[in-house]
């Protein structure tokens, strides 16, 4: 559940970023960084979820 939250929350991401791109960035590269955006606003936060999921379940998992 924690990984479709992070995914949907992409969409807030690429928004986001694509506004400050708009606003602070030049025009001129927008296919590339829309390409990346497009990724990068879904894949951070799913990645990171993950890593932190991963990560808590082996703390539960070590018998320490």
């Amino acid at each position: 559940m924690l990984l479709l939250a992070a995914a949907t929350s992409g969409a807030v991401f690429f928004r986001v970023y694509l506004a400050l791109f708009a606003i602070l960035g030049s025009m001129r590269h927008y296919e590339l960084f829309y390409a990346l955006d497009a990724w990068l606003a879904w894949g951070l936060p799913t990645a990171i979820t993950a890593v932190v999921l991963k990560r808590a379940g082996d703390l539960r998992a070590d018998p320490r």
